[in-house]
């Protein structure tokens, strides 16, 4: 029973979010120490997701038996490219780049902290949920959890992609490719958690980064604040997601449909309705 309650894997969830919320609370306080703490926090994310992935017997006697650094990273390369280990570290990853990016135009000191306090729960249930799928076989929970972090992080990303177009005058197509990355790996990641064949991952990546840029393209043109249209792109994201996910379970329906087109209109309407036209 202690055993259980002490697992050092199952400790990593509470250690490593824990250090991740003082981390960024000491980045806002001390924004001199801006980029070497945002690098040791990603730092930090990759290896608490590595401590978690599982490794058997002789994955570590090789990583152990190994003396010279270029064949230990031959071996990490190996774990990190197998069974697609490496969609694991896309969410955490997008949701710290999402907070970073919606604290950096946050005035409420307040709103930051709520954020950041935000940031670390996502992180801890991330955490809890991979351990969960490796170690207890919990499929449902991972799919629902990575489904919210990359949905709520996009959202943070978009907004954000948005806002360096209007203030800092980015180049679009500097936006753009970094819009399609963004996209192109959340695709790539929740079709895989989905379980979905490549023939069908692949295509479906392609043709859904398509729609989600020319609905960047159009949202360009409208006077609406930065954060309406991050909403109105994830609400749309949501609806291009959710039917995809249920066709390729050959579970939908005109019920479940008609669910996530009535969400995501509502949503817009909630968004265009309250927003500041300029």
């Amino acid at each position: 029973m202690i055993k259980k309650i002490f697992n050092i894997k199952r400790l990593n969830s509470f250690f490593f979010s824990f250090l991740a919320l003082i981390l960024l609370e000491l980045l806002v306080w001390q924004p001199i120490l801006f980029w070497p703490l945002a690098l040791f926090i990603l730092a930090l994310i990759f290896f608490s997701v590595w401590r978690i992935l599982p490794k058997n017997a002789a994955i570590r006697k090789e990583l152990r038996a190994d003396e010279k650094l270029i064949l230990k990273l031959k071996v990490i390369l190996k774990i990190f490219l197998a069974d697609r280990n490496y969609t694991f570290f896309i969410s955490p990853v997008f949701l710290f780049f999402g907070i970073l990016i919606f604290i950096i135009f946050l005035k409420n000191k307040l709103l930051i902290h709520f954020s950041i306090l935000f940031f670390a729960f996502l992180y801890f249930l991330f955490l809890e949920s991979i351990y969960s799928y490796f170690y207890k076989r919990e499929e449902y929970f991972l799919e629902n959890i990575f489904t919210v972090i990359n949905f709520f992080s996009l959202f943070l990303v978009y907004s954000g992609l948005f806002s360096f177009l209007v203030i800092f005058g980015f180049s679009l197509w500097k936006i753009i490719s970094v819009f399609i990355l963004f996209t192109v790996l959340s695709n790539h990641q929740l079709m895989h958690i989905y379980q979905v064949a490549d023939k069908f991952n692949y295509f479906y990546n392609i043709a859904i980064t398509i729609v989600m840029v020319e609905m960047f393209w159009v949202l360009m043109f409208l006077p609406t604040n930065f954060y309406v249209n991050g909403m109105v792109l994830i609400s749309l994201y949501y609806s291009i997601m959710g039917i995809s996910y249920f066709y390729l379970k050959k579970d939908l329906s005109a019920v479940k449909i008609t669910r996530h087109l009535v969400i995501s209109v509502i949503i817009i309407a909630i968004s265009l309705a309250t927003a500041r036209w300029t």
